[in-house]
């Protein structure tokens, strides 16, 4: 796979590649933590869509998001590029699942999420 980004080569592989990329959690802060979960979609093809459309860049993941989600207790961080930006959102540890196994199954997905979180 190419590792230099642009949003032509940009494609379900690639994201599921960030999924599984734990980034450096000093990169997050509370100042650039956004709210648009708006491109969480149902499929994994959809979330590329909606966010090509954004020109949201993944980059990777935090286990440790720097503040809980109000909404969901589980979360990590999904960690994106906006313009040349790094910003985060919560992701529920559940939809992180829900996406990992739209493109490889449930038990890869879970022998992945269990990998990276040290199970």
């Amino acid at each position: 796979m190419n590792n230099y980004f642009t949003f032509e080569n940009f494609d379900e592989e690639y994201l599921v590649c960030r999924l599984e990329e734990k980034v450096n959690e000093g990169l997050l802060n509370h100042s650039n933590h956004i709210q648009d979960n708006g491109f969480f979609e149902d499929t994994l093809k959809d979330v590329v869509r909606e966010m090509k459309e954004r020109k949201y860049e993944p980059v990777g993941i935090s286990l440790n998001p720097p503040f809980e989600c109000a909404v969901a207790s589980d979360s990590i961080a999904f960690v994106m590029r906006i313009n040349e930006e790094i910003y985060w959102v919560h992701m529920p540890e559940t939809y992180w699942f829900h996406l990992l196994a739209d493109y490889c199954g449930r038990k890869h997905a879970d022998m992945i999420i269990s990998e990276i979180k040290g199970c």
